[in-house]
């Protein structure tokens, strides 16, 4: 008898310790719905969100080579209307528009797809994705599934204590090389003291609206690291 008691007893405490569990366990919340426009933020917000600095946004042939310090790197997080983040959402469906930008380019098309599909966060990014040249004073928007969900400003000559917008590049010129001719335009900004170009030469992060030491070693990097 002693050892039905104590099997009872065992079955008990173990029923208890479940219940216990269920109770303390949350279960986990998933999206319940597509990408919210109002829920979901990009660039800047994002990056405040990671907390890291947000890279300028740049484009560079030279992209996947250089050190991450100098890389250009655009991120977002997509949540639903709840605010939940959207795991495994198609990279084909987020992307970034480069429709108004004129000026030379490398770029293979206007509408460039993120890298890979969000992760468990809702995490989307940009690198491999923004490997061509052309410097621009364009904006740019983030479509999710054909929707502008948010807007990279254009260059809109911003006072000095203002950080002005457009796409900047290491390759100036658009060529598809950094080269000469980039350092070049490079050095124009770097000794202007006239209107400022921002998206000419404030290349290192943080932007700060000043071409300075920090982006001429930004510069000098993508002129030299070799690329294959």
């Amino acid at each position: 008898m002693p050892n039905a008691y104590l099997g009872r007893a065992a079955i008990l405490i173990a029923a208890l310790a479940f219940a216990a569990l269920a109770v303390t366990v949350p279960a986990p919340v998933y999206a319940v719905g597509p990408p919210s426009a109002e829920k979901s933020v990009f660039g800047e917000a994002a990056a405040a969100e990671l907390g890291v600095i947000a890279p300028p946004f740049c484009v560079s042939p030279k992209n996947v080579c250089v050190p991450a310090p100098c890389r250009c790197r655009f991120e977002g997080i997509l949540r639903d209307a709840q605010g939940i983040p959207i795991p495994n959402f198609p990279a084909s469906q987020v992307k970034l528009d480069f429709s108004a930008c004129a000026n030379p380019s490398t770029r293979p098309m206007n509408l460039v797809s993120a890298d890979e599909n969000s992760n468990i966060n809702g995490l989307v990014y940009w690198e491999v994705g923004l490997t061509f040249g052309g410097a621009d004073p364009c904006q740019v928007l983030v479509r999710v599934q054909g929707d502008v969900f948010a807007t990279v400003p254009g260059h809109q000559g911003l006072p000095p204590a203002e950080i002005d917008g457009g796409v900047r590049s290491p390759d100036q010129n658009g060529d598809g090389l950094v080269a000469l001719g980039d350092l070049s335009i490079f050095q124009q900004e770097f000794v202007n003291n006239g209107q400022r170009l921002d998206y000419r030469g404030d290349l290192s992060r943080p932007c700060d609206g000043v071409t300075a030491l920090a982006d001429l070693s930004c510069f000098q990097i993508h002129f030299t690291t070799p690329c294959q």
